[in-house]
């Protein structure tokens, strides 16, 4: 509401109001989730689980295919052409955001931001040529299968 209110002087056409706020609407509920986004939350030791058997099996279940999973990440980010898997290692394994990976590369921040995408584009390239993932209707990974082709991965245990 703030920035309809700050822009309304460039309204030009009163009849398009709705047309008008959509996108600024848009804007702000986008760069929310990108400011959100970038938060890590660090949960403290001393918090108490809930105990639910359900949950805790479901949990378990997840918990072991992630561990399975987390056994091909390196050596498919290791796969990566050098600027892509640095990129994503700056960004995506030790927390630093796409302007600060860019100035300790000695980049733009432009350039940072096209090595990410491109780093995460290929990484998902080579993830589908090693396994089959099945993932549930928020993208939370569910399952997965190592092709038999191989990948180089360590096979589940």
């Amino acid at each position: 509401m703030l920035r309809i209110h700050q822009h309304l002087g460039s309204l030009d056409d009163r009849e398009r109001l709705t047309a008008w706020v959509f996108p600024i609407a848009r804007n702000a509920i986008t760069d929310h989730y990108r400011r959100t986004g970038r938060r890590r939350e660090v949960l403290g030791a001393d918090l108490e689980p809930v105990s639910d058997p359900s949950a805790d099996a479901w949990l378990d279940d997840q918990q072991a295919t992630l561990s399975e999973l987390a056994a091909c990440i390196r050596p498919l980010v290791d796969a990566l052409p050098a600027d892509y898997r640095r990129a994503l290692e700056l960004t995506d394994f030790e927390g630093h955001s796409q302007g600060d990976a860019a100035r300790i590369e000695g980049i733009s921040l432009s350039g940072m931001k096209s090595r990410v995408q491109r780093g995460r584009r290929h990484f998902a390239t080579l993830v589908k040529q090693c396994c089959d993932v099945t993932t549930d209707s928020r993208g939370e990974l569910v399952d997965f299968h190592l092709r038999a082709d191989g990948c180089g991965c360590p096979p589940p245990s």
